[in-house]
């Protein structure tokens, strides 16, 4: 809802693990307070973090605090979960306040994900226009130096 109020279309679909895809490379899941704290008591938040990171080059774990102050699990279990998550994992954590700060996150790193696959996009093009002119420059030279080897006695620019 947030996001389609900011302009984003969004695609509603199961994903095998994450909730939301915003690239091939970027992969988010998105936890309420509450949610996060039950993933850590039932020990589920460590096997999707670890499938997350399998499924994605940038996995990222948002959670949206809420401004909860009821901890039904110790706070120091929450600090080392995702310590673990962040030091051990190499999973980026993001602390919103609520959805709608998520939604303003999401459409921010979607903007820079699209930004950078399209610098990406225009490097490999250009990378890939250099390369086809180096193997014709290439061609050419490999033809002159055939030209001069098989007929040594003719002059030639390249050799005077």
């Amino acid at each position: 809802g947030y996001l389609q109020g900011l302009g984003f279309q969004t695609v509603f679909t199961q994903l095998p693990c994450g909730d939301i895809r915003l690239s091939e490379r970027v992969l988010i899941e998105r936890k309420t307070a509450r949610d996060l704290l039950e993933s850590i008591k039932s020990g589920r938040l460590l096997h999707q973090c670890r499938s997350l990171k399998a499924s994605a080059q940038r996995p990222l774990l948002l959670i949206e605090t809420g401004g909860e102050s009821q901890y039904s699990v110790h706070p120091n279990a929450v600090l080392g979960a995702l310590a673990h998550l962040t030091l051990d994992l190499g999973i980026p954590v993001m602390m919103v306040k609520g959805p709608l700060e998520a939604a303003h996150f999401i459409a921010v790193a979607a903007q820079r994900e699209h930004d950078a696959l399209e610098r990406l996009h225009g490097f490999l093009a250009t990378t890939e226009k250099h390369d086809r002119d180096l193997k014709a420059s290439i061609s050419v030279a490999r033809r002159e130096l055939d030209s001069i080897l098989s007929h040594p006695d003719q002059q030639h620019p390249w050799l005077d």
